[in-house]
């Protein structure tokens, strides 16, 4: 880290700040290109374009870290025209993922055809950060030349960059995934298919990867016994030994003076995204315990549709404790009882005591196959949330236990019901836990038994004397949180990744509903920014609606506020922008100047402004929550705000006319597009078709405002690990006041 002095200013009386060494991040070993297989590839191009009658000839082969080009020029009285007619077939003559015809590569007499490369290797952002000179430059990444490429947004002066990344989220193709209908397996996934995010909520597939083979590959085992299988670069959103910590000290300080309250919440420690790899590598916190912990899901939100003959509570109640072959139920509670007359069902008293049967449940139960097979049908375990929980009401009424600690188990014979009563709790957004065991009875073994373990924060019981032994809300970490107890490697499986609607990018797998995660692009342009400015040069207001992508910024010192992640509150801070930029023109308009750096000329090396990039990610939440207010404050910043210095970069992965409306676009010059789902999306981003055409993992286009035609080029990669040195530096670097109460005001 680097040393604060006792008195941090110069002569001049300006923060004497020092720039992260490069050393913080590291460089991307050598890896040698497979020329060979370049030159294979290239002939059956040529071959396959021969037999289309489109001759060309091979003029030059570059081999990126993503994709390789192949520049070719056609013989003489060919239309290259028609050649990006050929895409298809050539994909298909080469067996590739996509290839991208350029036809003609702007500014040379040749035609680009790109494929993916066979090894591809991935651009850290130490091996590019030399062409970022200047406080407002980032570095992209390589272009199809294998050259490094920058951006100087003081330039552009505004930046849109819109797609998906497509990098980590790689599962096994066999990983069951909850929709509304039920089940399916990730490698049966389309574009358009319903999923669930981690709130339960109902959203899409807006893209789905081909299955990738020859990833390595980890198991990762829960707490709760549940597991899945995914590859070393997939990503998740876990919290920390020191992340649960901290939560937990926040929640007991309620006073003002805490240190993890309001200005000081840079303090605490947040979720964060990490790799599977990353995972395995840091599985003990510093305290000796488990380090990695993912929250339970959401409640399954679903709006239902389905017919129910049988009432939820009564059926919950038969398959606890009804007679297999009848619509008869056993029961010494009176409460139950009355609770089905409530519900509009007769009751006569059956052959024995407490044997019941109820008028119409015979007959129900033959209709839907129940009779001589216990279980719960598909519609009534993807039924609205009420009609679910009184469901496992009436089951744990009739055959559930509470236990003096509060915990709750419900105990079958039946693997089937075992596993339907399993996945209805998990889709109640419970934690739950399955056991195996001999079931004995006097001494004999009558097979296995299932114990369901759980401990609810919902009440899941309706009779009285239960309901009292619950424990609701104790242990809210242990609780409410899978914890990751292992990360093993496993044989390479057929892994596949997919892109989600979602507002945080998660969505649900496995048969625990374990939320997994989507990935971003932002933090390279971040860190290279914090690698090349001081806060006197570069001030930062980053708005992230997701709560998670930006966390570990909070503290350094170019942040203008701290991390602004309530989307109603992000409309205060783009008003608060719009304040900046009109005093800045105030004093351009008192000195008689016309931009910023005549400004800061005129003034003490104290008082000159920096420059402010503001970054948000996700556009999509903003728009949702306050659209009007978010869109005229952007439109008005976008048209006027670079001449003072105060520049924009809108990240989005849900490139829709309704997100990156008309206005919004045609004000952000600079682009970036990463994979889309479709041409449309392409032509929202960049007003034209390609995006479509990419890879994952950072493939991209970057079209600058001074260009005509996009770039295409693979984005530079920071971890995890790398993003918080970065960042640690800086925090032992003197700190600005933020305006945080006059914005609350505002």
């Amino acid at each position: 880290m680097a040393p604060v002095e006792d008195d941090p200013r110069d002569g001049r009386g300006r923060v004497v700040n020092v720039l992260p060494p490069e050393e913080l991040l590291p460089s991307a070993p050598y890896q040698k290109e497979d020329q060979a297989e370049a030159e294979r590839t290239g002939h059956l191009l040529t071959e396959k374009l021969d037999q289309l009658g489109s001759r060309c000839e091979i003029e030059k082969i570059i081999i990126g870290p993503q994709i390789t080009r192949y520049e070719l020029v056609p013989y003489e009285g060919l239309s290259v025209r028609k050649l990006p007619l050929h895409a298809a077939d050539l994909a298909y003559e080469i067996a590739a993922e996509t290839v991208r015809i350029i036809a003609p590569i702007p500014g040379k007499r040749a035609v680009g055809i790109e494929v993916p490369t066979p090894t591809r290797k991935v651009v850290l952002l130490r091996d590019v950060l030399h062409v970022a000179k200047t406080p407002t430059t980032f570095a992209l990444g390589l272009d199809a030349d294998g050259n490094a490429i920058a951006c100087d947004i003081a330039k552009q002066p505004h930046m849109l960059v819109a797609g998906m990344t497509g990098a980590g989220k790689a599962l096994a193709i066999d990983t069951p995934i909850p929709t509304p209908e039920g089940w399916t397996a990730m490698g049966d996934l389309r574009y358009g298919d319903e999923v669930f995010d981690e709130k339960g909520n109902v959203c899409h597939v807006s893209r789905a990867y081909e299955i990738k083979h020859n990833r390595p590959c980890f198991n990762i085992k829960f707490s709760d016994g549940s597991s899945l299988i995914a590859d070393a670069d997939h990503q998740w959103t876990t919290w920390t030994e020191k992340a649960r910590r901290s939560e937990y000290m926040a929640s007991r300080k309620k006073n003002p003076s805490s240190p993890y309250s309001n200005d000081q919440s840079h303090k605490r420690h947040r979720p964060s995204v990490v790799t599977t790899k990353q995972i395995s590598e840091s599985m003990i916190g510093r305290q000796g315990k488990i380090n990695h912990s993912i929250p339970v899901a959401k409640p399954l939100e679903i709006m239902g549709g389905f017919s129910m003959p049988i009432d939820p509570y009564l059926l919950g109640a038969w398959l606890g404790d009804g007679t297999s072959a009848t619509g008869q139920i056993t029961t010494a509670d009176q409460a139950i009882i009355f609770e089905f007359i409530e519900r509009g069902y007769s009751i006569k008293t059956g052959s024995t005591r407490y044997r019941y049967t109820i008028d119409t449940l015979s007959k129900s139960l033959r209709e839907m196959s129940l009779i001589g097979n216990k279980h719960i049908p598909a519609n009534y375990l993807r039924a609205p949330f009420r009609d679910r929980l009184d469901l496992l009401q009436g089951l744990m009424d009739t055959d559930g236990h509470a236990s003096k600690s509060g915990s709750c188990s419900s105990v079958s014979i039946d693997r089937q019901l075992a596993d339907n009563t399993y996945e209805l709790i998990c889709s109640l957004g419970i934690k739950a836990s399955i056991t195996t065991k001999r079931a004995m009875y006097q001494g004999k073994d009558c097979g296995e038994a299932f114990t369901i373990t759980f401990t609810p924060s919902i009440p899941v019981f309706k009779l009285d004397r239960k309901l009292k032994r619950q424990t609701m809300g104790a242990k809210k970490f242990i609780n409410d949180h899978r914890y990751i107890v292992s990360v093993e490697p496993v044989e390479s499986v057929p892994v596949r990744c997919i892109e989600v609607t979602s507002e945080n990018h998660l969505y649900l797998a496995g048969k625990s509903f374990i939320p997994t995660h989507n990935s971003t692009m932002i933090h390279a342009m971040l860190c290279s920014l914090l690698m090349r400015a001081t806060p006197n040069e570069l001030g930062l207001i980053l708005i992230d609606p997701k709560m998670v992508e930006f966390t570990f910024y909070n503290g350094i010192p170019h942040l203008m506020m701290p991390v602004v992640t309530d989307a109603k509150e992000a409309a205060h801070t783009l008003d608060w922008l719009v304040q900046e930029m009109e005093a800045r023109y105030a004093f351009c308009e008192h000195a008689g100047v016309r931009e910023l750096s005549e400004l800061n000329a005129t003034l003490p090396d104290a008082d000159k402004f920096p420059y402010l990039i503001c970054v948000v990610d996700e556009l999509a939440d903003l728009m949702m929550v306050a659209r009007k207010e978010v869109e005229a404050s952007v439109i008005r910043i976008a048209q006027k705000a670079r001449a003072v210095g105060i520049h924009l970069v809108l990240a989005t992965q849900t490139p829709r006319v309704a997100v990156v409306t008309g206005l919004i676009k045609s004000n952000m010059p600079a682009r970036i597009a990463f994979t889309t789902a479709q041409a449309l999306d392409s032509r929202v981003i960049l007003d034209r078709n390609g995006a479509e055409t990419l890879l994952n993992d950072g493939d991209g286009l970057y079209m600058a405002g001074d260009s005509g035609s996009p770039v295409r080029f693979q984005s530079a990669y920071v971890d995890t690990e790398q993003v918080e040195g970065v960042c640690d530096w800086w925090r032992c670097q003197p700190q600005r006041e933020h305006p945080t109460e006059e914005l609350v005001a505002a």
